[in-house]
């Protein structure tokens, strides 16, 4: 569903510390404020996607979606940072938090994606990139980011996209369906600094069954993962197990992913490590939980809860995981920016 942007008047909220504590303040009396943290903690920033509701009755159907950057030590801080000109989502930040990518669905394509932009967190400089795709993954020192397109007519394939030179080429992967059935390797994360986490079943080239694999920036496959936590099954269509949107985190050696199977109603937050010698899952199948990303220094986790599993309506959240406690806690609800119905698609 298409959404549409509306413009929103912020309201600043300055909070007032009095002495150095979690968030890095060194000076007493520091005013917190959200260009207090912009331009000096970037890496204190969460990015996500705010759905607004629309406030013309006539078209209740019809809302607006706007890239907000939070403060992650206190949510009171914000700032919306698009306008009423894109249809913004799915925010990713660089590798030192000063550029942020998202999409753009007011110029996307059919089978294609959205067109991308790239912001300039603390000037504020806004690129159209003239590509479309979905997934991007910055490289290690955001000097481009690699992407694929939504998966149509059976293929997908992997890109890299050069800022500076303002040029694509394809790393992996077919540009047209073989005549034997879908192509598809996609990326979903770095490791290190050249190595891709990727999803592939192209057994042709890799010579062992679809999942998860490493593979460097040529294209080149390095090892399958062979984890069982993270096996991906679909059997005539329909996905027997699942594993959504996996994350990396150098600090703690883990992914993060959505978990999904046909044991359980709702999805769950879980972790595992490279090779399935660790696991552990943080929520239960009661609710419909997606999109998790990691927080400082690998000891939180942010998703958004959709719903429970009986349909009552909970919206979509932005939730916490303390992976040290276990303990999970609402982040974000709707209304805490006003406006705001629902949170999508967290980045820290």
């Amino acid at each position: 569903m298409r959404i549409f942007i509306a413009v929103l008047l912020l309201a600043s909220n300055m909070i007032i510390y009095s002495c150095s504590d979690v968030n890095g303040i060194s000076e007493p009396d520091q005013e917190r404020t959200i260009e207090w943290v912009i331009q000096n903690r970037t890496q204190d920033l969460v990015a996500v996607t705010a759905i607004f509701l629309n406030e013309d009755e006539s078209k209740p159907w019809k809302h607006s979606s706007a890239i907000v950057l939070l403060d992650f030590y206190d949510t009171r801080n914000y700032k919306i940072i698009t306008d009423s000109s894109m249809i913004a989502a799915r925010p990713r930040f660089s590798r030192e938090k000063r550029k942020l990518l998202y999409e753009d669905a007011y110029n996307g394509m059919y089978d294609i994606g959205d067109e991308f932009v790239l912001y300039d967190i603390k000037d504020e400089n806004v690129q159209h990139l003239k590509i479309r795709g979905i997934q991007p993954v910055w490289d290690y020192d955001a000097t481009g980011f690699f992407y694929t397109k939504e998966p149509s007519f059976g293929f997908q394939y992997i890109r890299y996209y050069h800022i500076a030179d303002q040029h694509w080429e394809t790393i992996s992967g077919p540009e047209y369906p073989s005549e034997t059935g879908s192509n598809i390797v996609a990326p979903y994360d770095l490791k290190g600094q050249d190595t891709l986490i990727v999803i592939s079943n192209i057994t042709e080239e890799t010579g062992q069954p679809p999942g998860y694999y490493l593979m460097d920036f040529h294209g080149n496959y390095i090892s399958r993962i062979n984890n069982p936590y993270l096996q991906h099954i679909v059997i005539d269509g329909l996905i027997k197990k699942g594993v959504i949107n996996p994350r990396w985190n150098a600090n703690k050696d883990l992914f993060v992913y959505m978990e999904m199977d046909t044991t359980i109603v709702g999805t769950r937050i879980s972790t595992t490590d490279m090779y399935g010698e660790y696991y552990k899952t943080y929520t239960s199948s009661l609710y419909y939980d997606y999109f998790p990303c990691w927080g400082p220094g690998g000891d939180y986790i942010l998703f958004n809860r959709a719903d429970d599993i009986k349909g009552t309506g909970i919206f979509y959240k932005l939730m916490i995981i303390d992976i040290r406690s276990g303990e999970v806690r609402e982040f974000l609800k709707p209304g805490d920016i006003p406006g705001a119905i629902m949170y999508l698609y967290p980045d820290f």
